[in-house]
This record gives C-alpha cells, sequence and structure tokens, in this order.
C-alpha cells in the first residue's frame, strides 16, 4: 500500500501473497479432468480453503484495516472513507 501526497510517495505496508497449495493442486487436477470429459460429479470436490493462505481481497482489506500507527487528522478522514468503501465491497 501506498500514501502519496502532493510532494512525496511513501510505501506504508506490503504482504506477499502466496497461493494455496491445496486449491492449485485440486484445480490443476479439476482442469486436467475436465479436458478429458470427466463429468462435474465423478470428479473430486474443491478443498476447503487454509486460512494460512488468505487471497488477494483478504490481504488488501488487511492492510486497509491496519492503519499506520500515527496518522494526522486527513489521514484519518481519508483512511476511514477507505475502510468504508472496502466494508461494501466485502460479501
Amino acid at each position: 500500500m501506498l500514501l502519496v501526497t502532493s510532494s512525496i510517495t511513501v510505501p506504508v505496508g506490503f504482504f506477499f501473497y502466496m497461493p494455496d497449495p491445496a486449491l492449485k493442486q485440486w484445480d490443476k487436477e479439476d482442469k486436467r479432468l475436465k479436458k478429458s470429459g470427466i463429468a462435474k460429479k465423478d470428479r473430486p470436490i474443491k478443498p476447503e480453503r487454509d486460512s494460512a493462505y488468505p487471497t488477494k481481497t483478504e490481504i488488501a482489506l488487511g492492510l486497509f484495516y491496519n492503519p499506520p500507527a500515527n496518522p494526522d487528522k486527513k489521514s484519518k478522514q481519508s483512511y476511514s472513507k477507505l475502510v468504508t468503501i472496502c466494508k461494501k465491497l466485502e460479501y
């Protein structure tokens, strides 16, 4: 996440995305089975997502919900508006 002002742009937070290996393996196998014509009812079901591997959306929302340590008044207002928008995007 970047803090952008009229005079400077500063990175204020980051988090690396790593896909869930179990879901990635399932997706790869599912695509292979689809291509070979296996019916959906005969293919393995999608595994539950492991919370140790958050989605890109969860990472982004986590960065928005954890603001900088000492923001000024204008930053607090902007951050508050951003959090409101992000909450509306959650489903």
